[in-house]
């Protein structure tokens, strides 16, 4: 299978962030709230972006 896949230097595109939260937290709908929340927020400012090409991303 190794053979048939191209590596490329770059991402041809970006896919969605995600985190991973046990359902057995006793929090984890809020945990999960708030990352979304603090995700949606850097990108409706613009520090998502300056991180991703700070990294080259």
């Amino acid at each position: 299978m190794r053979e048939a896949v191209d590596f490329v230097e770059r991402p041809l595109g970006e896919n969605s962030l995600h985190i991973l939260v046990s359902l057995q937290h006793p929090e984890h709908r809020q945990i999960v709230e708030r990352f979304e929340r603090a995700i949606a927020a850097m990108k409706a400012d613009g520090s998502y972006a300056r991180l991703l090409k700070q990294y080259g991303l």
